[in-house]
């Protein structure tokens, strides 16, 4: 629901891996992703991600059932956007 995107993308420190996995049910693969996108901007929105920010973004990628590679890809693909490199897709 939207409550629940809304919630994810607060990086409530307070969620674990089962807060991140009941909201995940009923996202596609692809809504899932964009969550994690969604979250990774939140997170780096002041121009640094603190080590804070990485553990909750980790644990959000794992509870969405985001694997390691796709949430490096994605990472990357944040990173490069925010140094305005313009690299990675958003879609």
């Amino acid at each position: 629901s939207r409550d629940d995107v809304t919630k994810i993308l607060s990086l409530d420190h307070d969620l674990d891996l089962g807060d991140y996995s009941a909201m995940a049910r009923g996202l596609t693969p692809k809504d899932r992703e964009m969550v994690l996108r969604c979250a990774l901007y939140v997170a780096a929105s002041d121009g640094e991600m603190h080590p804070s920010e990485h553990q909750v973004v980790t644990n959000m990628a794992a509870g969405l059932g985001v694997d390691g590679t796709k949430f490096r890809d994605i990472l990357g693909e944040v990173a490069s956007l925010l140094r305005g490199g313009g690299g990675g897709a958003m879609a």
